[in-house]
């Protein structure tokens, strides 16, 4: 078992990569607080930081991840899973194909995405409805055995076959679409 904290002094930054997907031109690291990490508002837009980042270190399938996590109004913190990381010219790490299990308002998402033709494309996998309050710690989960995917929010939860994640990958945390919160990360392989 491993357990990352994310309170100030308590995580190594060297052991994680930064990415994004390639809808993403820029890269931005976690904003440090006492307790947790964060992302912000993006300059004066009403857009906010995506930032992205999974550990170096490569998983097998039958995980499992749960991490704290909240959300400001319309947050989406989430977990990523890719075997799929490439280095650019830039020398940012992008995403190609890559899955998402996604926590917002309104419940959770698992998404599939890709690039075909140099476009970035994105499939639901799943999605579940159930209410998710702001501004309130909550625990999300997925778990993966052979190739059924459990995902959840606290008690909820839900499993579906997904045979297109790879055997070995990277497995991380982002913070989209509204400032969100991770606290800690507990990884069970």
């Amino acid at each position: 078992m491993r357990i990352y904290e994310f309170k100030e002094g308590s995580w190594d930054s060297e052991e994680w990569i930064y990415a994004a997907s390639k809808a993403t031109p820029y890269r931005v690291e976690f904003t440090q607080k006492d307790s947790y990490i964060k992302n912000n508002p993006l300059g004066n837009s009403n857009r906010f930081e995506y930032v992205s980042m999974v550990l170096k270190e490569k998983f097998k399938k039958n995980i499992k991840a749960v991490v704290e996590a909240s959300f400001e109004e319309y947050g989406a913190p989430l977990f990523v899973i890719s075997n799929d990381l490439k280095t650019l010219d830039n020398n940012h790490v992008e995403y190609g194909t890559h899955f998402e299990v996604v926590a917002y308002e309104k419940g959770i998402n698992v998404w599939h995405i890709f690039v075909d033709n140099d476009r970035q494309k994105v499939k639901k996998v799943f999605s579940a409805q159930f209410p998710v309050k702001e501004k309130e710690k909550f625990l999300l989960s997925m778990e993966l055995n052979g190739e059924t995917l459990t995902a959840g929010i606290g008690d909820i939860s839900f499993s579906v076959h997904c045979d297109l994640i790879p055997e070995e990958f990277h497995i991380g945390i982002t913070a989209c679409e509204g400032v969100n919160h991770f606290y800690h990360m507990k990884i069970v392989d």
